[in-house]
């Protein structure tokens, strides 16, 4: 599932619900991937009105991330 977001730091996200990744393309930083993601903390990210606040907070602190782009 790819999503583009309306977001000042985030290109798009896309979510692999077999291996539980979520990947993040932000604008500037390159593309990370987030391993062991649950679907509902995805769901929850779509959600939120605030998509960069809500990783900072939720996703980059609990989750083992792999950088695979620099930008």
């Amino acid at each position: 599932m790819d999503k583009i977001l309306q977001s000042g730091s985030i290109r798009s996200i896309r979510y692999d619900s077999i291996k539980q990744e979520l990947e993040i393309q932000f604008l500037y930083n390159g593309i990370y991937r987030y391993q062991k993601v649950p679907l509902v903390v995805y769901e929850e990210l779509l959600k939120d009105f605030s998509q960069d606040s809500y990783i900072e907070k939720q996703i980059k602190p609990n989750y083992q991330a792999v950088k695979i782009l620099t930008v």
